[in-house]
Protein backbone atom coordinates (compact mmCIF):
# COMPACT_ATOMS: atom_id res chain seq x y z
CA UNK A 1 0.00 0.00 0.00
CA UNK A 2 1.14 3.57 -0.71
CA UNK A 3 1.66 6.07 1.72
CA UNK A 4 -0.10 8.90 1.33
CA UNK A 5 1.84 11.95 2.88
CA UNK A 6 -0.41 14.79 4.50
CA UNK A 7 2.06 17.29 4.39
CA UNK A 8 2.28 17.34 8.35
CA UNK A 9 0.50 19.36 10.99
CA UNK A 10 -1.43 22.50 9.48
CA UNK A 11 -1.60 24.27 12.49
CA UNK A 12 0.58 22.66 15.29
CA UNK A 13 1.06 24.15 18.59
CA UNK A 14 4.72 24.93 19.79
CA UNK A 15 5.07 23.31 23.55
CA UNK A 16 8.61 24.52 23.88
CA UNK A 17 6.74 28.80 24.49
CA UNK A 18 4.18 26.94 26.81
CA UNK A 19 4.54 26.00 30.77
CA UNK A 20 2.19 25.13 33.60
CA UNK A 21 -0.52 22.68 34.48
CA UNK A 22 -2.77 24.11 31.27
CA UNK A 23 -0.21 23.41 28.66
CA UNK A 24 -0.79 20.36 26.03
CA UNK A 25 0.57 19.43 22.72
CA UNK A 26 -2.20 19.26 19.85
CA UNK A 27 -0.89 18.63 15.78
CA UNK A 28 -4.22 19.51 14.60
CA UNK A 29 -5.54 18.47 11.39
CA UNK A 30 -2.93 17.65 8.70
CA UNK A 31 -2.19 19.94 6.01
CA UNK A 32 -3.86 17.41 3.64
CA UNK A 33 -6.99 17.61 5.41
CA UNK A 34 -6.63 21.47 5.44
CA UNK A 35 -6.37 21.59 1.39
CA UNK A 36 -8.98 19.37 1.35
CA UNK A 37 -11.61 21.47 3.29
CA UNK A 38 -10.86 24.11 1.18
CA UNK A 39 -11.46 22.12 -2.01
CA UNK A 40 -14.52 20.87 -0.64
CA UNK A 41 -17.17 23.74 -1.41
CA UNK A 42 -16.27 23.82 -4.99
CA UNK A 43 -17.04 20.19 -5.35
CA UNK A 44 -19.87 20.16 -3.66
CA UNK A 45 -21.07 23.10 -5.66
CA UNK A 46 -20.12 21.03 -8.55
CA UNK A 47 -21.84 18.23 -7.09
CA UNK A 48 -24.87 20.01 -6.69
CA UNK A 49 -25.40 21.41 -9.89
CA UNK A 50 -25.11 18.45 -11.65
CA UNK A 51 -27.73 16.71 -9.30
CA UNK A 52 -30.23 19.53 -10.54
CA UNK A 53 -30.03 17.94 -14.06
CA UNK A 54 -28.85 14.37 -13.53
CA UNK A 55 -30.51 14.09 -9.67
CA UNK A 56 -28.77 12.78 -6.71
CA UNK A 57 -26.93 9.36 -7.44
CA UNK A 58 -26.22 6.67 -4.71
CA UNK A 59 -22.72 7.39 -2.95
CA UNK A 60 -22.31 10.93 -4.53
CA UNK A 61 -21.08 11.71 -0.52
CA UNK A 62 -18.08 9.68 -1.16
CA UNK A 63 -17.09 10.53 -4.43
CA UNK A 64 -17.24 14.52 -3.18
CA UNK A 65 -14.62 13.54 -0.58
CA UNK A 66 -12.87 11.46 -2.43
CA UNK A 67 -12.43 14.06 -5.39
CA UNK A 68 -11.77 16.89 -2.65
CA UNK A 69 -8.84 14.44 -1.17
CA UNK A 70 -7.84 13.91 -4.77
CA UNK A 71 -7.16 17.82 -5.02
CA UNK A 72 -5.55 17.95 -1.67
CA UNK A 73 -2.87 15.11 -3.11
CA UNK A 74 -2.55 17.28 -6.17
CA UNK A 75 -1.68 20.01 -4.27
CA UNK A 76 0.83 18.27 -1.46
CA UNK A 77 2.69 17.37 -4.78
CA UNK A 78 2.75 20.87 -6.51
CA UNK A 79 4.33 21.90 -3.12
CA UNK A 80 6.64 19.11 -3.18
CA UNK A 81 7.37 19.74 -6.45
CA UNK A 82 7.73 23.78 -5.97
CA UNK A 83 10.18 23.24 -3.28
CA UNK A 84 12.23 21.15 -5.26
CA UNK A 85 12.07 23.38 -7.61
CA UNK A 86 12.98 26.02 -5.53
CA UNK A 87 16.45 24.32 -3.86
CA UNK A 88 17.50 23.41 -7.34
CA UNK A 89 17.64 26.99 -8.11
CA UNK A 90 18.95 28.18 -4.66
CA UNK A 91 21.82 25.44 -5.30
CA UNK A 92 22.91 26.74 -8.83
CA UNK A 93 23.52 30.39 -7.64
CA UNK A 94 25.26 29.21 -5.33
CA UNK A 95 27.77 27.26 -7.28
Amino acid sequence: MTEISTGGPAFPTDTAHQSGPNTWHEEGMTLRDYFAAKALPAIYEDACECARVDGWERGWRNGVAAEAYAIADAMLKARMNESYAIEAKLKEKNQ
